[in-house]
């Protein structure tokens, strides 16, 4: 569309969709017309992960799902990736499941997440990567891999990225990342024990990204309302906000298996529904916090009304 953009007029051009089997990255030209009506020709790299070419903080931030704040049914997730150093819109991630296995087994159902390519002057519809999830029993001990998280990340065209496991044992929880060729990219370590609930809204929960010496070289922070209106949300929703901070050197294809692994946190730990919760009798429930014992996930919380004492 046209506009202005650094005091520039920006002209609509058509530019040819860029095929989605492809994940080599190409340049496209841009037309602008600055404010002499010269043309300015400007390019930018579409395809591929050129999107997350050279991005230290990144922050994912889940949309709000009504139908999940109305009748307290999990829909499907959407998350925006947005760089926090410019502002810039970066990607954006839609899910895709199967309505009444959702509803059910949320979220231990399957889903396939489709990532877009949303920068400025980006054709519309640019999938850049696929995140497969399949069907797990979260939050049982995860002594079995059918009850351990995994998430894999692909190229459109179905070549291998990464892959995502939960570790097994431990009252930490550790989640691997590994690139398609089974290297090691990163472990996400997260709170010791106590993690979810009320505490999400008082305190950051880091889980910080370490390499296979557990040395950290940066963290995935899960963040607190940062407003009395952001506060509400999570209590009654699962919209969530992470920032994801990685080095400036650190290549594109493990900042891209870094967000998956981002995206199967979010899944396993904070996706039980919103802190309060509204119980058919009538009562409220209130998830004080969730505790993690290798795999588990029990939540300590309380009721009122509804005919039930609080416990």
């Amino acid at each position: 569309m046209g506009g202005l953009k650094d005091g520039v007029k920006v002209a609509p051009i058509d530019i040819p969709m860029a095929k989605e089997a492809s994940y080599m990255s190409a340049p496209v030209a841009q037309m602008m017309i600055n404010s002499d009506q010269h043309v300015v020709t400007t390019s930018v790299v579409v395809g591929g992960l050129a999107a997350l070419e050279g991005r230290n903080t990144l922050m994912i931030h889940q949309q709000i799902n009504m139908e999940e704040v109305m009748c307290g049914c999990a829909g499907a997730n959407r998350y925006d990736v947005s760089d926090m150093n410019t502002g810039e819109a970066v990607l954006f991630i839609n899910e895709e499941s199967d309505c009444c296995e959702r509803i059910c087994c949320a979220p231990n159902h399957s889903a396939i997440l489709n990532v877009y390519d949303v920068r400025n002057g980006v054709p519309d519809n640019t999938l850049v990567m696929v995140l497969t999830k399949p069907f797990k029993f979260l939050h049982c001990f995860n002594c079995a891999d059918i009850c351990r998280g995994e998430m894999s990340a692909s190229y459109p065209d179905g070549k291998p990225l990464a892959i995502v496991k939960e570790k097994s044992g431990s009252f930490t929880p550790n989640i691997e990342t590994m690139d398609r060729e089974g290297k090691h990219v990163a472990n996400a370590v997260g709170p010791t024990c106590c993690i979810g609930g009320m505490a999400e809204l008082c305190n950051d929960m880091v889980f910080s990204m370490q390499d296979e010496n557990e040395t950290p070289f940066g963290q995935l922070t899960k963040k607190k309302p940062d407003s009395f209106c952001s506060a509400l949300t999570e209590m009654y929703s699962d919209a969530d906000r992470f920032t994801l901070e990685l080095p400036a050197t650190m290549p594109s294809e493990s900042r891209a298996a870094l967000i998956a692994s981002s995206i199967l946190v979010d899944y396993m730990f904070f996706e039980n529904g919103g802190v309060v919760e509204r119980k058919p009798n009538g009562g409220t429930k209130c998830n004080l916090c969730d505790i993690y014992c290798f795999g588990c996930l029990c939540a300590c919380h309380c009721e009122q009304g509804g005919g039930n004492q609080g416990h």
